[in-house]
């Protein structure tokens, strides 16, 4: 069984609510033969894009609740001028206190893209 992606979730440079892009991928590892619809678009300076897989969204915390795509969204579209460092930290920050060491039944995986707002020279 392969490793299910989730949607992608695009954050604006300004203060509007971050949002999804497509509708999540079906797992790595699968056939070939198997044909899925291009999303293209325009990463704008300040924007970002937070890859993931299903684990990070499913693991569970001590109410036994899923982490969950609100939560997440909420928290991006907080931090939404931060870097892709920080916006990493925040996240693994917060989704570390939800799960409060409990065990986690899926692989998880997440990799966030920034369009630097400047050029450094």
């Amino acid at each position: 069984m392969g490793e299910r992606i989730g949607r992608i979730l695009h954050i604006r440079g300004d203060d509007a609510a971050a949002g999804h892009i497509g509708r999540g991928s079906y797992p790595l590892g699968i056939p070939s033969g198997l044909h899925w619809s291009v999303e293209e678009g325009v990463l704008l300076q300040g924007e970002s894009l937070v890859l993931y897989s299903d684990g990070l969204m499913e693991a569970r915390g001590v109410h036994d609740q899923e982490y969950g795509y609100e939560r997440a969204e909420q928290l991006f579209s907080s931090w939404h001028r931060a870097s892709a460092q920080g916006l990493l930290s925040a996240l693994l920050e917060d989704w570390n206190g939800y799960v409060a060491g409990r065990p986690i039944d899926d692989d998880v995986s997440v990799a966030v893209i920034r369009k630097r707002t400047s050029v450094l020279l």
